[in-house]
């Protein structure tokens, strides 16, 4: 009677995991059903990453101030509406500004000029066949370029302009953030107890030792690549502004943004900036360009080994795949979280073979060969 017991306990199981499969395929099998989920939790995922960036900074103002908890909130809180009022009151209308007059600027005639000052600086016979070709050439590439870039800025500045539509979600994703801040220890209680009363112990305290590995790797890497990006961007408007280089503030946040992506951040960036540049001047697109190639060597050599440390856990061969793969599965939002990813997969890893090997008493076998992390 037991083993039937047991057995229909089974088929039960059984058939709630297939039911629970097919309605989870009719939802999120389905893109727009995917997309309509993504919407309605799409406040909640923001509110914890707010909070998942903001609880570092807490923990400092709680050790090394002594400040009580509630307090170090209300400091950052109160931080953050400050910057999101200098944003809405000065950043956004002067980008709004900015790609404005890029749209007006570009138009044939400013194209042909730009093959026109090219070829007067290469020197050519413009009688020659050669520079014919060549500017046929040019002239099509910048045309193409120049309806591509149109198009984007003014998806962009359609994008600019609609950012009051997001306000309203922002505001309740912060104060979502804040009661997560004020109550972590509860909500972690409380999942902890759910998962130790459904699983088994040892598997639960696995499966938080891997997610306390997690997120020391995912804190280290994001705080310390926002700092640099942060100090690269302030660095590039300083410098470009100094320069008289068009358009410093666009081209100061382009490059902040995409520094965040490790080896093909500079590529990104750069790339847009210098060719936002040559519809004003080629000679200050160069210059524009040096900047920038400085700036990134400067980044990669000096301040990003300060800030991140010497290594990140993985080689320039992992992380370009880390890059390179995540962008292909998840775009930007892979190619920012590959690496970190990939360094908590090759932790993780190593450690378990290294207690494999320690159960063999091969601990040590070559290890003198390995690249220290």
């Amino acid at each position: 009677m037991e083993r039937f017991g047991g057995e229909k306990k089974k088929i039960l199981n059984s058939m709630f995991l297939i039911v629970f499969g097919i309605l989870f395929y009719l939802m999120v099998g389905q893109e727009e059903n995917l997309h309509w989920i993504f919407k309605i939790f799409q406040p909640i995922i923001l509110a914890f990453s707010i909070a998942y960036v903001m609880e570092p900074v807490v923990k400092v103002l709680c050790n090394r101030f002594k400040l009580k908890r509630g307090i170090s909130v209300l400091i950052i809180l109160l931080a953050l509406i400050g910057l999101i009022v200098i944003s809405i009151s000065f950043i956004i209308p002067t980008l709004v500004r900015s790609i404005k007059d890029l749209v007006n600027l570009i138009s044939i005639e400013q194209l042909n000029n730009i093959v026109n000052e090219i070829v007067a600086a290469i020197g050519m016979d413009q009688s020659s066949e050669v520079f014919k070709q060549l500017s046929n050439m040019l002239g099509s590439f910048v045309n193409k370029f120049g309806e591509t870039i149109t198009i984007l800025l003014q998806n962009s500045l359609g994008a600019a302009l609609q950012v009051t539509s997001g306000i309203f979600n922002l505001i309740v994703s912060l104060c979502i953030a804040i009661y997560m801040l004020l109550d972590k220890d509860d909500l972690l209680a409380r999942i902890k107890r759910l998962m130790y009363a459904f699983n088994k112990k040892e598997s639960v305290d696995e499966a938080l030792s891997v997610g306390k590995r997690a997120n020391e790797i995912f804190i280290r890497f994001f705080i310390g690549k926002i700092i640099d990006s942060v100090i690269i961007g302030i660095i590039c408007f300083v410098v470009m502004f100094i320069c008289k280089i068009p358009y410093s503030p666009l081209l100061s946040i382009i490059i902040g943004i995409t520094n965040m992506i490790p080896y093909f951040g500079p590529f990104i960036g750069g790339v847009p900036a210098v060719l936002i540049v040559l519809f004003v001047s080629p000679m200050k697109a160069l210059v524009a360009g040096i900047i920038i190639i400085i700036l990134q060597q400067f980044d990669g050599l000096y301040l990003g080994p300060k800030i991140l440390g010497d290594k990140v856990g993985v080689g320039a061969f992992w992380i370009i795949v880390s890059v390179t793969v995540g962008g292909a599965i998840m775009g930007v939002w892979g190619m920012l979280l590959g690496v970190p990813i990939t360094v908590l997969f090759k932790t993780l890893i190593e450690e378990s073979v290294q207690r494999k090997l320690d159960e063999k008493g091969l601990g040590d076998i070559e290890k003198d060969k390995l690249k220290e992390a």
